[in-house]
């Protein structure tokens, strides 16, 4: 039987070459006018394909498709959205798309100039007006790109016999133990881990997990609220803080809010 120390050796060497995996870039299109989102697709081609980068992109004309999409797992880098269509409104969009995901790339392009001030309320990367995409697109995604590139993405690996799972570390909300198993309840879904709480948190290794009881491990900036002894997640779950961890999980939550790009445990 290999020991422990094997066993993680084994699992961080798994742990780097999923690392290195080539980065592809996920794109979703979002406009009522199919000719705009067909515009964008052309223009990420021609860049994407000159800079020999994988892409995928997805086109929608109905932003509750999308809405839909997302709820069920489906992930983008990039979101291109347009402001004003039936249904649901681009910033209404956007605003949904950031509380699943947390540092999604969004670009609105509109056709209107009026909205610009209000849509940066939403982090936005880049606000273009439709009648100059052509030119300020593929300058939006070269510094785009950049970004991207120098992020650091960390995953954590859960190999079974019948599937091998690779978790973003961002898209992981908090865990919990079950009897002999660890669940991850991520953005896309939840995942059953046979590895004990105290080995997943030790192969994490990041301040951003955080044990808030016995049985949970939280991801704290999916921390969207403390109320009394309550963490209110992201996915609007309430997990119980254990009297010995309320006043450190509040500590490092103020200590991760003051730090303006959460330099230091955001990774």
């Amino acid at each position: 039987m290999e020991s422990f120390r094997d066993e993680m050796r084994e699992i961080s060497e798994s742990s780097v070459r999923e690392n290195q995996t080539p980065l592809k870039v996920r794109i979703a299109a979002v406009d009522d006018e199919p000719q705009f989102t067909q515009q964008i697709a052309d223009i990420a081609e021609a860049f994407f394909k000159d800079r020999k980068e994988d892409f995928q992109v997805c086109q929608y004309q109905s932003p509750r498709e999308l809405v839909m999409d997302v709820d069920h797992g489906m992930y983008f880098d990039i979101y291109f959205l347009d402001i004003e269509m039936p249904s649901m409104n681009g910033m209404a969009l956007a605003q949904h798309i950031r509380e699943v995901y947390l540092d999604p790339y969004i670009i609105f392009v509109t056709a209107h100039m009026k909205y610009s001030i209000k849509c940066y309320e939403y982090n936005t990367w880049r606000y273009i007006v439709k009648e100059s995409v052509d030119q300020d697109l593929p300058q939006a995604l070269e510094s785009l790109l950049e970004n991207m590139k120098k992020r650091e993405y960390r995953f954590y690996i859960i190999d079974s016999p019948k599937s091998t799972a690779k978790l973003n570390y961002d898209d992981i909300y908090y865990l919990h133990v079950d009897g002999k198993y660890t669940y991850f309840h991520t953005a896309r879904g939840i995942y059953r881990d046979r590895r004990s709480m105290k080995v997943a948190l030790k192969l994490l290794d990041s301040p951003v997990f955080m044990l808030v009881n016995k049985s949970y491990v939280v991801h704290l900036r999916h921390i969207m609220e403390i109320r009394d002894q309550w963490a209110i997640m992201r996915d609007e779950e309430k997990i119980d803080l254990s009297r010995a961890q309320q006043n450190k999980v509040r500590k490092a939550l103020l200590d991760l809010w003051s730090k303006k790009d959460g330099s230091g445990i955001n990774h």
